[in-house]
């Protein structure tokens, strides 16, 4: 018999994941604010903030917080505490999916906005940051060319 051989392809870190805003990764504090719960790469449990802006679209009126459109969102933010909450949750998925033994991480900012240029820049960075952190080498998704070409 022939032993096959197949290729590992993580697709987490894509900005179309939900998180269910009454389960138990996204917590309330008292003042109101909301958060992501995760663990970081140390493994030390760390909160990402679900921005008011989030908490004002439909998806999150339904009940659904669109996680990794917020990290990548607080990743390209000019705030530095924006930037390292952002990079720190996506940090830890790449270190999450690469000691699940994917072979490639699958990268996708389709649903960042509609607008081309805001998916690109989107694009631009989680490449750059990506590839600041991860081992593996990336697989670039979308739906749109331009985006693809943009991420090489």
């Amino acid at each position: 018999m022939v032993k096959s051989v197949l290729t590992v392809i993580g697709e987490n870190i894509h900005t179309t994941r939900v998180l269910r805003t009454n389960g138990k990764r996204v917590i309330r504090k008292e003042n109101g604010d909301e958060y992501v719960i995760y663990k970081n790469i140390n493994g030390i449990t760390s909160f990402m903030p679900i921005p008011d802006s989030f908490r004002d679209t439909q998806v999150y009126k339904q009940g659904n917080v669109k996680h990794f459109m917020i990290a990548v969102t607080l990743g390209m933010s000019n705030s530095d505490e924006d930037r390292v909450h952002g990079e720190s949750y996506i940090s830890a998925e790449i270190k999450r999916q690469e000691d699940r033994g994917s072979n490639f991480l699958d990268l996708n900012v389709d649903e960042i906005s509609y607008k081309i240029d805001i998916q690109k820049k989107a694009m631009a960075w989680l490449i750059g940051h990506y590839s600041s952190v991860a081992t593996l080498p990336p697989c670039i998704d979308s739906s749109s060319v331009e985006i693809i070409q943009h991420g090489l």
